[in-house]
């Protein structure tokens, strides 16, 4: 009976421990990733997710790992480490992702970009050099990240985005800067027929 409430004992200063380590960044870091366990990259998901709720950069984390954290931020944190769990991607639940050399916002309306669409963004700007002016069309252009980058690289080309969902067009509208992109909806390429 004695060792039972011993080892109760320890369990509740155990927990109470753990407890006040989540209060820290550092400690919140490290009680996420039981919670991201299923994610392939559940530490890399965990610093964004807290950057984002403190609204700071991820050297900040390591830099800061005892400043304690708020109630409200651990409860913000929970709550975003909770959908990444029930497996929303981390674009999503931010709202933006990086592509290239530029932010987008992205929602559910529109693909989140992907690396290998850099890939393509290369080769486009690579056969392009030197070209001079031209004509480009991003088909299914989402959040516009393809069509948005190469006309920021591609200044003189003409570029438009199309897409078949007003909600990616909104998007893709939000992300460009006024006047430079020319945005279509319609099923692929049928706009510019």
């Amino acid at each position: 009976m004695k060792a039972e409430g011993a080892l109760a004992a320890n369990q509740m200063k155990a927990a109470k421990r753990a407890e006040e380590a989540a209060r820290t960044i550092r400690g919140a870091l490290a009680a996420a990733a039981g919670a991201l366990a299923a994610s392939d990259s559940p530490a890399l998901d965990a610093q964004v997710l807290l950057s984002f709720v403190l609204g700071c950069g991820r050297a900040h984390l390591f830099a800061h790992g005892d400043e304690p954290l708020s109630a409200a931020q651990n409860a913000d944190y929970a709550a975003l480490l909770a959908r990444r769990a029930a497996g929303e991607p981390i674009a999503y639940i931010v709202g933006r992702r990086g592509f290239y050399d530029r932010e987008f916002a992205v929602s559910p309306a529109v693909l989140i970009p992907r690396p290998e669409t850099e890939l393509l963004l290369e080769e486009a700007l690579r056969l392009t050099r030197g070209d001079g002016a031209g004509t480009a069309a991003d088909i299914g252009t989402g959040s516009g990240a393809l069509a948005i980058t190469f006309a920021a690289h591609r200044p003189d080309w003409r570029v438009y985005g199309l897409d078949i969902s007003r909600p990616a067009l909104q998007a893709a509208r939000a992300n460009a800067p006024a006047g430079r992109l020319d945005w279509l909806q319609g099923d692929l390429g049928q706009p510019l027929l």
